[in-house]
């Protein structure tokens, strides 16, 4: 049975959809942003550790034992997975946006996108059919979602390394 056809006000409600998600997709750069800040200082309290030994080989003050080493370690892991979260979230956010202003033909847009994704094989073909566009929507509204649990991960072991030393 043939999909009812659909009217020009179905098509221009989808773009205004995709226009929406994109917005919201690339404040993903403030999520990104901090997590670099966050990474930038575990990198630097990680280098602080391991030079301590060399400049001040005498002073057992401050010598931060494994779990400390560990806390750094699982922040700048969980930074990688965030920055990942980014890099996907910012490229739904030029696809979304994309098709708000110029697909030209909303009904068709899925099966083009995902024919374009396979070619670039950013998408594997066993993946088809297409998904539709509200699974899609919820889709990139979870790697948002994720993107913020990596950096609250990457801050929560960030943090708890610091808090370590007090010890």
């Amino acid at each position: 049975m043939p999909a009812p056809p659909r009217d020009l006000h179905d098509d221009e409600a989808l773009r205004y959809q995709w226009a929406t998600l994109a917005a919201l997709l690339r404040q993903t750069r403030i999520l990104d942003g901090l997590g670099t800040l966050l990474l930038a200082l575990a990198l630097l309290a990680a280098l602080a550790g391991a030079l301590a030994p060399i400049f001040a080989p005498h002073q057992t003050a401050w010598r931060p034992g494994w779990p400390w080493q560990a806390g750094l370690g699982l922040s700048m892991a969980a930074a990688l997975v965030q920055k990942y979260h980014a890099l996907r979230c910012a490229l739904d956010a030029e696809l979304f946006d994309w098709l708000a202003r110029q697909a030209p033909n909303p009904a068709t847009a899925a099966e083009q996108l995902d024919t374009a994704l396979v070619q670039l094989r950013l998408r594997r073909a066993d993946h088809l059919p297409p998904r539709d566009w509200p699974e899609r929507q919820r889709a990139a509204l979870a790697l948002l979602r994720r993107q913020g649990l990596w950096l609250l991960l990457q801050a929560v072991t960030l943090l708890g390394s610091f808090c370590w030393l007090r010890h």
